[in-house]
């Protein structure tokens, strides 16, 4: 691990003396260590930014690093409030700053609602695609389809979970798609189920279409997001039965559907790229 630490500063330490910037901009958890080390006495500014979880634990190792490193950034970027007091525990508090991401905005005019329930993200263990399906299965009524877009090794585990639920005839697998606005604006539904995030970009996305949105209360940034029951629903993490309840709620009144829906609108507003 070392060596391989050490060949990745003398590459970065080349790279970095020969740019022409006086800004280095470090956007990974496990590089940004390495990143300030390489610009030692190089007279650049590094800025560091956090992408993932600030509960993930990335190990001992990371975490030395960190302690040891990060106090000689100019400054560090963080998605939400939680993440920036993760970061204080690392540098001075006024060199950390909370910017989150800006909304990519969908718009489909003229789509036709559908009983449909839809998530989008990789197919990973984090993501809480199984907590869904489960939920999903439990539902009492069967007349709605969960699509599910996004690819990654976990989706044969999945499908193997849809099957042996006896529910894979309504569960869709889309993989991955660059353009999904299509299938977010004739949906009625959209869940996040996942353990942890860093930002949800995709809960974004879903509240600005508009839809009736429901979020693990996860950490982090569904609760800076979403305020529960006003422009959408949180639930606890990894819950069948909570989510179960919660997707239920929205399925049995279309009027809460529609009133979570035009709050969560404001996400246009909010986060708006020129904003941010």
């Amino acid at each position: 691990y070392f060596w391989h630490v050490i060949k990745t500063v003398f590459f970065l330490r080349k790279q970095i003396r020969n740019s022409r910037s006086k800004l280095i901009l470090s956007l990974n958890d496990w590089i940004n260590p390495i990143v300030i080390l390489a610009s030692f006495f190089l007279d650049k500014r590094v800025i560091i930014s956090d992408r993932t979880s600030p509960t993930r634990n990335l190990g001992v190792r990371n975490r030395l690093l960190k302690k040891i490193l990060y106090p000689f950034a100019n400054g560090a970027i963080a998605q939400t409030e939680r993440a920036r007091k993760y970061l204080e525990e690392f540098l001075a508090s006024n060199k950390v700053i909370t910017i989150p991401n800006p909304v990519n905005a969908i718009t489909h005019n003229n789509v036709t609602k559908k009983n449909i329930i839809i998530t989008i993200f990789r197919l990973a263990i984090e993501k809480g695609h199984l907590t869904l399906i489960k939920a999903f299965a439990n539902l009492a009524s069967n007349d709605w389809q969960l699509v599910i877009i996004g690819d990654d090794p976990e989706k044969s585990n999945l499908l193997e979970s849809a099957i042996r639920l006896g529910i894979s005839s309504r569960v869709h697998f889309m993989g991955h798609l660059k353009d999904f606005g299509g299938y977010l604006s004739e949906s009625e539904i959209f869940v996040l189920p996942s353990i942890y995030e860093g930002f949800p970009n995709a809960l974004l996305e879903a509240m600005s279409v508009p839809l009736a949105c429901i979020s693990s209360d996860c950490i982090a940034g569904p609760r800076e997001i979403i305020q529960h029951e006003k422009n959408g629903l949180l639930v606890k993490p990894g819950d069948v039965t909570e989510l179960q309840e919660a997707i239920e709620r929205l399925i049995e009144n279309p009027q809460m559907r529609a009133a979570l829906a035009n709050e969560a609108y404001k996400v246009r507003d909010r986060y708006d790229f020129d904003t941010i």
